[in-house]
């Protein structure tokens, strides 16, 4: 029997009162078993789930977005209930809750939100998609934040329709568990300048196998020109954990990459020479 793993978004309701030009976003279903429900990616945690989360950076002054994929299950298991679910949903008098963390005040009225299926009524046994959007402008801003959301669950049971309030993430709920963090940085941080300076960008493209990875991975770098470029890994916090020189060839170029001393988490990358650079990303998971 399936079941809705991550019953979690559809708090988007209020989403009902976005101009008509927004854009709406597309489900990405990369990756996702024909089995598996719930909201990808999953939420964050350090050692089990590090690639999880939301994968990218808020910028002073830059517009940002987010999408979250949504696939919905045919029932639902809540305590000693089991029963088919009709739609998850958001309703008014529900609520988008994003704590500050480390920042000195809240991102809450900066961002809005859209959905497909446009009224972010999600219906049993289908695809959907959430989008966070929005531009942070003041300096109070930078740090960490923490995203909860809040929605409805409808289930059709024996007594008729039961509606549930529903939390994500959640550490009340095992399948639940884990975190959504916005970290809002400067404009002038490495992080938010990663292969945007400059109008040229080195023909180069870049991918790391395995990713994640516990220990080693290698970077494979294939490029169309040659010279001396630069290889930093950042971490989330945009503080520069490696870097080294690199000589690039044309074509194929295998880099090694050793990182038995880094934390679990999530890293950004670059391959990059005075001009400008291309970025990518990995994961650590030594899974202790």
């Amino acid at each position: 029997m399936k079941q809705l793993i991550l019953p979690f978004l559809l708090f988007f309701g209020l989403l009902a009162n976005i101009q008509a030009q927004t854009l709406s976003c597309m489900p990405d279903t990369t990756g996702i078993p024909d089995t598996a429900f719930g909201v990808f990616p999953l939420p964050y945690i350090e050692i089990e789930r590090p690639e999880g989360g939301i994968t990218d950076t808020v910028c002073i002054g830059s517009d940002f977005e987010y999408t979250f994929t949504v696939k919905v299950g045919d029932t639902l298991s809540l305590g000693q209930l089991t029963a088919p679910v009709n739609k998850v949903y958001f309703s008014p008098n529900d609520a988008v809750e994003i704590a500050t963390v480390t920042a000195n005040a809240s991102i809450t009225d900066d961002f809005e939100y859209t959905c497909d299926p446009p009224d972010c009524v999600f219906p049993a046994n289908a695809f959907g998609c959430v989008k966070i959007f929005g531009k942070v402008d003041s300096p109070d801003q930078v740090g960490q934040h923490e995203l909860k959301i809040k929605g409805k669950i409808e289930l059709q049971t024996i007594l008729g329709v039961f509606t549930s309030d529903v939390e994500f993430p959640t550490n009340d709920v095992a399948a639940l568990r884990g975190n959504y963090y916005l970290f809002v940085k400067k404009a002038e941080d490495s992080y938010c300048t990663l292969a945007t300076y400059g109008a040229y960008v080195p023909d180069i493209e870049i991918n790391n196998r395995p990713n994640p990875f516990s220990d080693f991975t290698q970077i494979y770098l294939t490029s169309r020109e040659q010279g001396d470029f630069e290889l930093k890994v950042f971490d989330m916090l945009g503080k520069v954990v490696r870097r080294e020189k690199l000589n690039v060839r044309f074509g194929e170029n295998i880099i090694d990459f050793d990182g038995r001393d880094l934390s679990n988490g999530l890293y950004v990358y670059t391959i990059s020479n005075a001009q400008g650079g291309v970025s990518g990303k990995m994961v650590v998971n030594h899974g202790r």
